[in-house]
This record gives structure tokens, C-alpha cells and sequence, in this order.
């Protein structure tokens, strides 16, 4: 920043957001979770074969030059490994060591094989090779190695892309849940560094015409929420409303409640018509 000295104070945050790829790209996503899973166990294994009666566990460098091995040159029945990109293949081996590490400081347990029930997962490392672009109002798109470009909705500002939204993008990474295939960028933007307070504590109430009303006079609003368009709809879903509420509160009742409603109106003024069901129930088995 301009005016000041010494290092910028930057905060990390993600944004999760739907994607909707097409049946194909649906296909290839789940290749690729399925074909880190599938490595996931593969390290697993090789990486406690120790336990098994292996003199020596392989080091960090020989697996990393194996694994690229195996996807420039696979051998017969291993080409499944082309199928994760080169750098998602090298985040599983960082997340699987790292899960490692989080256990010997006492964290978490060991690391464990994933089932084929387990969620799948995609890393994107890099977010020059998102290209992030925004299509309208609430749709985006992304691109994603292998699979191409998928649109996603949008929620919010994201920086390199929307105005006044400084910071940028260092990654993502793609998760499938119960519905559906989900991105979450990894963003990096200047932190906002707040001078301590040396005034007096103020009061905050929540307004009905004001959004917040401090207790030294001094009003809040929020922006508004809606669009032109949207506002305009809304105006007319709530005159449409008006319109038919005013044909009465009984005007679309069956015969049956509109009977009852009649009579619970009434009860205030004189006596209903009838008795309830549960009072003429009671009357009978008490009296015959």
C-alpha cells in the first residue's frame, strides 16, 4: 500500500461455489476423484510396506519420481494414472504427507485407505489455470484441467475479476457431495488492519426504518439487496397479494372451512352454531 512501511498484512479465505458441468465433463470428474482415491491407497500401501517386513521405507524424492514415471510411461494396466493431472497427482502425495506429519504431533490418527464411499476430491494448485471469467449476472465459468470450461453460480465478488475486489486467486480445489460437484477458490487478499480503539463504547439497536441506530445519534443502512428488475417483480408478487387477499380471507376455502372459520369469527360476538366435535364427544361419554 502507498504511505506505508513494511510488509502487507495478507489473510487467506475460501469460497465455495455449485458448479454444473455437462454429463461428459460429469464423467471425467469423477474419473479423476476416483483416480486420487485410488492413489491415496497406493501410497498408503507402499508408504507402510516397512510394517510388512521392508527393511527401508522409500524416501519423499523416490516416490515423487516414480509417480511421475508412471504417468509419462506407464507400464501395461497402469494407464488410469493419466488420468489425474500431474499437479492434482502431486497434491495427493503433499495432503497424504502432510496427514502424516499432523499425526506424529499428535492431531489426528494415522492416515487410512479411502473406500469407494469416501468423498472425492480434485486439486487445482494453480489459479492462473482457472481463468475465472464471469458470464452474467449470476453465472461464471471456470476452467478445469482435463475437463474444460464449467460454469458455476455466483455468489459473490471474487477478486481479478470483479471491481473493487482486491487480492487474487492461488487455487482451488474440487469436492463431490450428496449434490453435486463443488469448487472452493482458495483467495489471498490484503488484510484490513484495524487501529485500537481509544473513544468510548457505543450502543447498537437493530431499527425497523434504520438498519442500526448507534446510541450518539448516527444511523446505519444497508444497501439494498435487490436489483431494479428483482425490486419491480417484487412490487408486483405483493400487489398480486393484495388483490387477493382483498376477495376476503374465505374466498378459495372449501364449504367445510369456511363453515368453521365462520364460526370461530363469530365466538366472539355470539355463541357458534355448534358444538366441536371433541365437546359433543365428551358429552356423550359422560352423559349417555
Amino acid at each position: 500500500m502507498k504511505g506505508q512501511s513494511g510488509p502487507i498484512l495478507l489473510r487467506h479465505r475460501a469460497h465455495v461455489a455449485r458448479i454444473y458441468p455437462t454429463p461428459e465433463q460429469w464423467a471425467v470428474l469423477n474419473s479423476q476423484g476416483h483416480t486420487a482415491r485410488a492413489l491415496w491407497n497406493l501410497l498408503h500401501e507402499w508408504y507402510t510396506c516397512r510394517d510388512g517386513g521392508i527393511a527401508r521405507r522409500p524416501s519423499v524424492k523416490e516416490i515423487d519420481r516414480q509417480l511421475r514415471a508412471a504417468r509419462t510411461e506407464p507400464l501395461p494396466g497402469w494407464e488410469w494414472m493419466r488420468e489425474l493431472p500431474a499437479q492434482a497427482t502431486q497434491q495427493v502425495l503433499k495432503h497424504y504427507l502432510r496427514a502424516w506429519d499432523r499425526c506424529r504431533d499428535g492431531a489426528t490418527k494415522p492416515p487410512k485407505p479411502k473406500g469407494r464411499s469416501a468423498r472425492l476430491a480434485v486439486d487445482v494448485p494453480q489459479g492462473s489455470q482457472l481463468h475465472v471469467g464471469r458470464l452474467s449476472g449470476r453465472w461464471g465459468q471456470v476452467a478445469i484441467p482435463l475437463v474444460g470450461r464449467v460454469r458455476f453460480r455466483w455468489t459473490r465478488p471474487l477478486p481479478g475479476v470483479s471491481r473493487d475486489c482486491p487480492g487474487r486467486i492461488t487455487g482451488g480445489r474440487l469436492t463431490k457431495d450428496s449434490l453435486g460437484w463443488r469448487i472452493s477458490f482458495r483467495i489471498e487478499e490484503p488484510a484490513i488492519d484495524l487501529p485500537p480503539r481509544i473513544s468510548h463504547p457505543i450502543g447498537i439497536d437493530r431499527g425497523v426504518v434504520h438498519t442500526m441506530v448507534l446510541s450518539d445519534g448516527r444511523t446505519l443502512d444497508m444497501p439494498p439487496l435487490l436489483r431494479l428488475g428483482e425490486h419491480r417483480r417484487l412490487r408486483k408478487l405483493e400487489l398480486r397479494a393484495a388483490r387477493i387477499g382483498s376477495a376476503g380471507p374465505t374466498s378459495k376455502l372449501r364449504p367445510y372451512e369456511r363453515a368453521r372459520h365462520a364460526d370461530v369469527e363469530i365466538g366472539s360476538t355470539s355463541k357458534p352454531r355448534t358444538l366441536p366435535r371433541a365437546m359433543v364427544w365428551w358429552c356423550w361419554k359422560i352423559f349417555g
